[in-house]
C-alpha cells in the first residue's frame, strides 16, 4: 500500500501545474498583457515564484522531511486565502483565469486538510511507524498489540481439569519446589479415610483416586 505523503505530494504537483497555468492565462508572458506593465496585473507573474517554490517543497516532503510538511502546511493556508483574492484584486482578468484560481484554492485547502492529519497521525505512533508513515510507498504502520483484560500472557495460564479447587493461574513468583513442598505440608494433615490421595487445596488441581 501507498505510504500516507504519496496523495498530498501528488496534490501539491497538481498544484504547481495549477500555478503554471494561472501565469499563463493572467498574460504573465513575453508580449502578454501582465508582463512587466508596471501596473498590479504584474502580480501575475508571483504564479511562477509560486510554483517554483511549490515545486521545491513537495520534493522535500517527498523524502520525508517533517520540517517541509510543516511549511507546506503554512503555504496551504497561505494560497487560500490568496488565490481566490488575486484573482479579482489584481486587475481583471479572463473568466477562464478566474476558474483557474479557485480551483487552485479548493486544491490548497484539501493539501492542507491533508497535511495537517499526515502530521498528526506521525505524531501519534511509535517512533518505528514515523519512517513507515513518511515514505511514498510502503506498508500502513501497524497499530500495537492489545493486552488482555487480565494482562498477562496466555503462557502461564495452565490448564486443570474439572476437578480443579481454588485459582488455576500459577503465580511467576512461586518455584515449582516451593509450591509441591506446600502441598505436601497441607495434604498430609488431610488423609481421607476411603484409600483417596489427599486433596489439596493449595491453589493446585483435584488428586485422582489411586
Amino acid at each position: 500500500m501507498a505510504g500516507a505523503l504519496r496523495p498530498v505530494v501528488v496534490l501539491m504537483l497538481f498544484a504547481s501545474i495549477l500555478f503554471l497555468l494561472e501565469g499563463v492565462l493572467d498574460g504573465a508572458y513575453p508580449g502578454g498583457p501582465s508582463w512587466f506593465t508596471g501596473t498590479a496585473a504584474d502580480f501575475s507573474i508571483l504564479s511562477y515564484l509560486f510554483a517554483f517554490v511549490n515545486t521545491v517543497v513537495a520534493l522535500f516532503v517527498a523524502r520525508g522531511s517533517e520540517r517541509s510538511l510543516v511549511a507546506r502546511i503554512g503555504l496551504a493556508g497561505f494560497f487560500v486565502l490568496e488565490r481566490p483574492l488575486s484573482a479579482f484584486i489584481f486587475g481583471e482578468k479572463p473568466i477562464a483565469s478566474v476558474g483557474t484560481h479557485l480551483l487552485t484554492a479548493a486544491v490548497e485547502l484539501i493539501i492542507l486538510i491533508s497535511a495537517v492529519r499526515v502530521w498528526r497521525l506521525g505524531h501519534s505512533l511509535a517512533a518505528r511507524d514515523v519512517d513507515v508513515l513518511f515514505s511514498l510507498e510502503g506498508p500502513s504502520p501497524a497499530a500495537p498489540p492489545e493486552p488482555d483484560a487480565g494482562g498477562e500472557s496466555a503462557l502461564i495460564r495452565p490448564r486443570c481439569g474439572r476437578g480443579q479447587r481454588g485459582s488455576s493461574r500459577w503465580s511467576p513468583s512461586f518455584s515449582r519446589s516451593s509450591s509441591s513442598r506446600m502441598a505436601r505440608t497441607r495434604a498430609s494433615s488431610r488423609v481421607d479415610a476411603s484409600g483417596l490421595r489427599p486433596t489439596t487445596r493449595a491453589g493446585s488441581c483435584t488428586s485422582s483416586p489411586r
